[in-house]
């Protein structure tokens, strides 16, 4: 699918990269784009510093007030961050936690990260304590646990009144005082708001309603606001309650100034809810809509909203976007620049320093090794690319069939990703059946020989599905007769028209540029397929990979050897999404890479497979490949068909030479 040099010469034309060589951990990469921000964090010593936390994507930090951002994931053990909370006196600790439950922690700014042993299987709600840093409280599915020491040891919270067996949903710690705690709890006798007066030694009910979201006034003791549909308040610690606004939110944040302007944001496409933010400047007493300049016409939902001590605001919305503002919403712009939530499909490689990406939003290029990207392509669900080995500023992308609309599923452009047209629609035996260019390759030695492989796809009847060949360049498409269906390809770089073509049940083989081709290896609904990757260095090995299995053939493809596969707790381990999930160490054909649910792995002689998973911070790896310029540089994309968390490159160590 690409050129291959020889290794003098790679190592003779290598360029400066991003990172120094032998750098033994992986590190984000970009490209940026849209953004799912699920909580957005100003520390309120710093105004101009801001955290984000991001579904699929881990954390960003932002030194500038939120215009630019950096991704600070180091230390996370999963992409998918639901809150972050900055101590109000301590810039340096940050609190928050995992969508899937676990509290997390920063003691560095953001620096770094570590998960806390909080008990229990999931962390509902994280509140620190504001006079004392080294205070902090969880709630938890199993009860309501306080930390002495910034969270690293937890003692439960077993005060007089609380039931035996509750939920903790919701927490928070008055502002002024750090004895006066509210809890919003669930379970079969203990459901509601329950408040406590005396640092959680007595507790006492107040409502029999469970909060989903418990705010607490920044700057008036003993007033509190709960979030249950709608929005309500109590100015005498829970005693009693008055309405505060009434449509269905998400949140509340009040103005670090004045407690009187506060802003609540929620989604507009549930019953009763008119806009996405609403602005109160007289303490709740009437509310104006924000439509200020510059939010899309569509904004329904608004995920995240958080103010600065400076004042700007940003707010994270439905459509993956961040705006700002520096006017109390009057008017906003986008904000999201440097945020990394991006899935990578598929990768290739151009001219040395120059990369391609395959991605949920369309096609990004980089020409200075991913030091920076630009998007070049704007299309939904690009699957595939591939670069001409004789043209590197030639290269084909391949999309999913696009329900309802123009069924153009390859692109190609022959300046680097300037200018792309679209080529003629792979004709399907049946014309109603969708074809998906799930993998696409080009023949090292006819460029105007492609192949296009494409699974079963649930529009029209079977019939779509299977291998692909044009010999012009992709103006006409011819179907092998020999396959069924086809989900990824391999071009040989040491063998002249062989090429592999790989489904779940089967391997295939052609020796002629995809004329012919041969079953090679056969899978099974106990042993399925995934990748096929010939050995760069060595036409004769050829490695296979399955949920279950690694296959090694010594021969060229005619008999094959059975290994251990990878260690995988997952029913399926491989994304959905995911294209060239196995590749062959350039200098090295008896070590391999793989990316896939668990991580990055590599199987060396001798070994099985062993986890390369120093610097990741998400399970959903699509594609891994070689850099060709050098051959110590391994690219990674993560992310499924949601979101991810970009590129990320590796750097192996160079081997060492004779003393």
């Amino acid at each position: 699918m690409r050129p291959r040099l020889p290794l003098l010469a790679l190592l003779v034309l290598l360029p400066a990269s991003p990172a120094a060589a032998g750098l033994l951990e992986w590190t984000p990469l970009g490209p940026d784009g849209p953004a799912w921000v699920n909580t957005v964090a100003f520390d309120p010593q710093q105004p101009d510093v801001a955290y984000a936390g991001m579904e699929g994507g881990g954390i960003a930090k932002s030194v500038d007030g939120g215009v630019t951002w950096q991704t600070r994931s180091a230390g996370l053990t999963s992409p998918r961050v639901a809150e972050l909370v900055v101590h109000p006196r301590l810039s340096r600790l940050i609190y928050g936690r995992y969508e899937e439950g676990p509290m997390l922690r920063s003691e560095n700014g953001g620096r770094s990260w570590s998960t806390l042993a909080v008990p229990g299987s999931k962390v509902w709600a994280v509140a620190p304590v504001a006079s004392d840093p080294a205070r902090v409280y969880a709630g938890s599915d199993v009860g309501i646990f306080q930390s002495v020491d910034s969270g690293t040891t937890w003692q439960a919270v077993a005060g007089r009144g609380l039931p035996k067996f509750y939920t903790a949903r919701s927490l928070a710690v008055d502002a002024t005082d750090p004895r006066l705690l509210y809890a919003g709890l669930s379970g079969s006798s203990g459901f509601g708001f329950w408040v406590s007066e005396d640092g959680g030694r007595h507790w006492a009910r107040r409502n029999r309603s469970t909060p989903d979201r418990i705010v607490v006034d920044p700057r008036r003791s003993g007033t509190v606001y709960v979030l249950r549909g709608v929005v309500q308040r109590s100015r005498n610690r829970g005693l009693t309650w008055e309405p505060y606004f009434d449509d269905v939110e998400l949140g509340i944040v009040f103005d670090p100034h004045d407690p009187a302007t506060a802003y609540v944001y929620t989604s507009a496409t549930v019953a009763g809810a008119r806009f996405a933010i609403d602005k109160t400047t007289n303490d709740g007493a009437t509310w104006q809509p924000i439509q200020g300049g510059g939010l899309p016409s569509g904004l329904s939902t608004v995920y995240a909203l958080a103010i600065s001590p400076a004042g700007p605001l940003l707010a994270a919305d439905n459509l993956t976007d961040l705006f700002r503002s520096t006017d109390g919403g009057a008017t906003w712009s986008r904000a999201g620049k440097g945020l990394v939530n991006t899935s990578i499909w598929s990768l290739a490689f151009g001219r040395p320093g120059t990369l391609f990406a395959a991605a949920n939003d369309g096609v990004h290029r980089s020409r200075d090794n991913g030091a920076s990207w630009v998007k070049v392509l704007d299309l939904q669900q690009v699957l595939s690319l591939a670069v001409d080995p004789s043209d590197p500023d030639t290269v084909y992308v391949g999309t999913a069939f696009p329900f309802g609309e123009d069924p153009h599923i390859v692109w190609k452009t022959t300046d680097g990703g300037a200018t792309w047209t679209p080529l003629p629609f792979p004709q399907s035996p049946h014309p109603t059946a969708g074809v998906d260019a799930t993998d696409l390759a080009v023949d090292p030695v006819d460029p105007q020989v492609l192949f296009l492989a494409s699974p079963t796809t649930p529009v029209g009847t079977a019939d779509g599905g299977g291998v692909y060949r044009s010999a012009d360049g992709g103006q006409t498409w011819t179907k092998a007769p020999e396959i069924r269906e086809g989900s990824h390809l391999a071009v040989s770089p040491g063998a002249p028209g062989t090429v592999w073509a790989i489904w779940l049940l089967g391997l295939y083989k052609s020796t002629d540029s995809g004329l012919h081709w041969s079953l090679a290896l056969t899978g099974s609904p106990d042993h399925l397929l995934r990748a096929v990757a010939p050995a760069p260095s060595n036409p004769d090995v050829v490695w296979a990979l399955g949920d279950t299995d690694t296959y090694r053939s010594l021969d060229g493809g005619s008999t094959w050897r059975r290994l251990s596969g990878l260690p995988s707790p997952y029913l399926f381990p491989f994304n959905d999404a995911a294209q060239h999930p196995l590749v062959v160490d350039p200098t090295d054909p008896d070590t391999v890479y793989a990316a896939w649910r668990g991580g990055a792995s590599r199987r060396a002689p001798g070994t099985r497979w062993q986890p390369l998973n120093n610097g990741l911070f998400g399970t959903e790896e699509s594609t891994i490949d070689f850099d060709p310029a050098d051959p110590r540089r391994l690219l990674m994309g993560t992310g499924g068909f949601a979101s991810g968390a970009g590129l990320f490159e590796y750097h192996l160590a160079l081997p060492q030479g004779p003393e």
